[in-house]
């Protein structure tokens, strides 16, 4: 349950920081018209975030006995392997922030909001 839990809080923290840059990107800037962009992005990850749990629980919820206890060991090892590839990913990144504003300033200059909300989206989506 700590380590569910624990895991919550880092993702919690991570679309926490994306959504704060990106607000307050908008707001230095004077283009406060775009935070409701912001906002419909997490509201779709979160909607899209308890689809897919539902699509896998119904999909993959229903292992017993030794199927489960082999299901869980490959995700297990699965969820490691991404883990250990995001931490490398995430310590090679050097100035996110900037790329956030820069990708934020592009879809408003082009006049397409809505690539604010997708970028929200997938931060969102876990």
């Amino acid at each position: 349950m700590f380590a569910a839990g624990l895991i919550t809080f880092r993702e919690t923290l991570e679309v926490a920081l994306v959504v704060g840059i990106l607000i307050t990107f908008f707001t230095k800037t004077q283009q406060t018209t775009f935070n409701k962009f912001v906002w419909f992005g997490v509201a779709g990850g979160i909607a899209l975030s308890f689809i897919l749990a539902i699509i896998l629980n119904v999909f993959l919820g229903g292992f017993s006995g030794r199927t489960e206890q082999i299901f869980e060991g490959i995700l297990m090892f699965a969820t490691a392997g991404f883990l250990t590839w995001m931490i490398i990913w995430v310590h090679r990144q050097k100035g996110i922030a900037t790329k956030l504003r820069k990708k934020a300033q592009y879809h408003i200059q082009k006049g397409y909001p809505l690539g604010i909300m997708f970028l929200t989206i997938t931060s969102v989506i876990p």
